[in-house]
């Protein structure tokens, strides 16, 4: 195409975008309600919620005793002997195996309930605009 003309249709493109976005919202709205009922609905916004705030504190965790110590495992091993290594190791990989359980939840929820997901992300979207 055209430069010029590209350039002429970038606003309308924009209002399109624009206009399409609540739509897509009012789409996802009317499924939501056709396939799962209200109360279902609020316990599964509200199952998201937990499990987003699981994993934000299973992250914080493991970025915390991540940044705790940056030895590395043969060093302390070196340093410290294995036993006392594996002792001084076990939050971080505690906290990697809980942020893996995290994950592994959102990842579960995500496939199960993707259009509540949607409805999700297209409301904090909006709440930001």
């Amino acid at each position: 195409m055209d430069k010029e003309v590209v350039e002429i249709l970038k606003p309308l493109s924009r209002t399109l975008e624009a206009v399409g976005r609540p739509l897509d919202v009012l789409a996802l709205m009317v499924l939501a309600k056709e396939f799962y009922p209200a109360e279902e609905r609020a316990r599964l916004y509200k199952r998201f919620a937990e499990l987003q705030e699981a994993d934000q504190a299973a992250f914080e965790v493991l970025s915390n005793a991540a940044s705790a110590d940056s030895m590395g495992w043969e060093a302390r091993v070196k340093k410290y002997g294995e036993a006392a290594a594996k002792e001084q190791v076990a939050p971080h990989l505690n906290a990697l195996d809980k942020r893996k359980d995290t994950l592994a939840a959102l990842s579960k929820f995500r496939s199960e309930h993707g259009l509540i997901v949607k409805l999700v992300e297209y409301r904090l979207q909006l709440a930001k605009q």
